[in-house]
């Protein structure tokens, strides 16, 4: 038996939600925190997940936290549930990342377990903002080569220089998936394209205000800044280009 599955046990959550419940706003809602708490329950009484029933219990829990991000009254249920073992518990302000809270949840306390809960959300995070969710999340993580392919994509893109600088241009905020692709609590999925290797990458037709002489000069690769106007999104993808720039790294003086 593993740590995480040891400390998953550890604690009364059903007890603890009964008493913080009592008091708090109802929602007409079926329980959700109680179905994360089973879920949390039924993980820990096996000593051996596989991997579709592991890929099951991911899907259910990003679900549960899409749901959550809607209902506000169960959110607050949510926060109010025992996190004792649990690092950085959720806070009311922090609905957009319910779906983060609910598989640190499901994981249940302790380093190890929390360290896989957020290796399933680096995973899965940009599928369900692309709008997998359900059925579909459940086909698309193997399709596109499993947990560890999908979080190893992640990591190149957010590593990439390109990356680092879309990063400290718009402070992309990597953890609460607060991106384009949320309007309020709603996912948005985008229209049918056709794409070979992952959803997150699209082909477009750039188009820009006079020849990009610059790319020549700069050589490739090299990374730049564009602002532009999406002219045309679905299987046929266009941009203008109103105005970019190089990035162009500062070197550190030596000491």
């Amino acid at each position: 038996m593993t740590m995480s599955e040891q400390n998953a046990g550890n604690g009364r959550p059903r007890e603890h939600l009964k008493e913080a419940g009592a008091s708090q706003a109802k929602s007409d809602s079926p329980n959700l925190v109680e179905q994360l708490i089973d879920l949390r329950e039924s993980r820990a009484n096996r000593r051996k997940i596989n991997r579709a029933q592991l890929r099951r219990e991911i899907v259910t829990a990003c679900g549960l936290g899409v749901a959550l991000m809607k209902d506000e009254a169960m959110w607050h249920s949510f926060c109010l549930a025992d996190w004792s073992g649990i690092r950085n518990p959720p806070q009311l302000f922090e609905q957009q990342k319910a779906v983060f809270f609910a598989l640190k949840y499901m994981c249940g306390p302790g380093r190890e377990a929390q360290s896989e809960a957020s290796f399933y959300f680096g995973a899965v995070n940009a599928l369900i903002r692309d709008g997998y969710l359900g059925e579909e999340l459940y086909d698309a993580i193997e399709r596109f080569g499993g947990l560890k392919k999908l979080n190893d994509e992640r990591r190149a893109r957010v590593e990439s220089p390109y990356g680092k600088a879309i990063a400290a241009s718009a402070k992309l905020d990597l953890i609460s998936g607060e991106t384009a692709a949320t309007t309020g609590s709603s996912i948005v999925k985008p229209p049918n394209h056709s794409y070979n290797e992952h959803p997150s990458k699209w082909q477009f037709n750039v188009k820009f205000p006079s020849y990009p002489r610059i790319f020549e000069d700069a050589g490739i690769p090299a990374v730049f800044l564009f602002e532009a106007q999406i002219a045309k999104f679905g299987e046929k993808c266009e941009m203008n280009v109103l105005k970019f720039q190089r990035v162009v790294r500062k070197r550190r003086q030596r000491r």
